[in-house]
């Protein structure tokens, strides 16, 4: 342990342990170490540097560990339906472009515009069905978590909706946002990160059809503060997938910017947002 970022420092010079000898775990003259004075770097032992810098004493460094860290990876609308059906059941990956990212991550998480179900039937228009092995797709993209309070959850109604969280949740992905057994829509999913460390995800759609009963809707804002306290009381980060904006305008609403405040005020870290289908600013108040 002593060659992992120990320095002796004598004043003007300084000197790194290369090397701990016997006694293992004691630093004592014999202990190599390595300085630079001349033109190369010279490898010693500790008692030799000491008698050539004629010190009888020195302070001793410990570089301190590098803090770990984690990569966490959120997305906005994941949508694979329409002309990405044929795509997927012909084996094409819709994410290899981003494949290193998502898989150098150490969470990802999006907000799924589509129903992965061959349930229900829907006389909208902008109805969208992703292919049954869609779930798969995900998990071995890489994600973690699939988000799913929004304006196109009930295209295939709810028995679709449930059927699409329960084929994610048998390929782990979680899904935030609609209710599964034991819990309701608006209940946090927590994820490990970095061992000990918890990540808890809620989310919400403030985007019609909204209904509290199905999905998680961010104007219910007594369930959300629950949530929200239950999630900060069991985890180090809060994080907020809303569903909230106008489609195709790159403008952030006082809508949108209303509901981030409430969410950051009551108690979320990071609010990610979806629905406008374009990218907007980062926005700081």
């Amino acid at each position: 342990d002593l060659q992992r970022g120990t320095i002796i420092h004598l004043g003007a010079h300084v000197a790194a342990v290369m090397e701990d000898r016997t006694p293992a775990g004691i630093l004592d003259g014999n202990d190599l170490v390595a300085h630079q004075l001349g033109g190369a770097p010279e490898i010693l032992t500790l008692r030799e540097l000491l008698k050539e810098r004629r010190k009888n004493s020195f302070d001793l460094f410990r570089v301190p560990r590098p803090k770990a860290s984690a990569t966490l990876v959120f997305g906005g609308d994941a949508m694979l339906g329409r002309s990405c059906v044929a795509k997927i059941e012909s084996g094409i990956d819709p994410f290899e472009g981003i494949a290193t990212v998502l898989h150098g991550a150490s969470f990802a998480a999006t907000n799924l515009e589509c129903t992965i179900s061959n349930l229900g039937q829907s006389t909208n228009r902008y109805a969208f069905r992703a292919p049954a092995q869609s779930a798969q797709l995900l998990r071995r993209a890489g994600f973690h978590a699939m988000g799913l309070a929004n304006n196109h959850a009930l295209d295939f109604g709810p028995a679709a909706l449930h059927d699409c969280a329960a084929r994610l949740l048998e390929d782990t992905i979680e899904t935030p946002g609609v209710g599964k057994l034991g819990s309701g829509p608006y209940a946090p999913r927590f994820f490990s990160v970095l061992g000990s460390k918890k990540l808890a995800l809620l989310a919400v759609s403030d985007v019609d059809p909204a209904s509290g009963t199905q999905i998680a809707a961010a104007s219910d804002r007594a369930k959300l503060g629950a949530a929200i306290s239950s999630a900060r009381s069991h985890a180090n980060l809060v994080g907020c997938l809303s569903h909230c904006g106008v489609e195709n305008s790159d403008k952030i609403t006082e809508q949108k910017r209303e509901l981030t405040r409430w969410l950051l005020n009551t108690g979320v870290d990071r609010d990610v947002g979806s629905h406008p289908h374009c990218y907007q600013p980062l926005d700081f108040d």
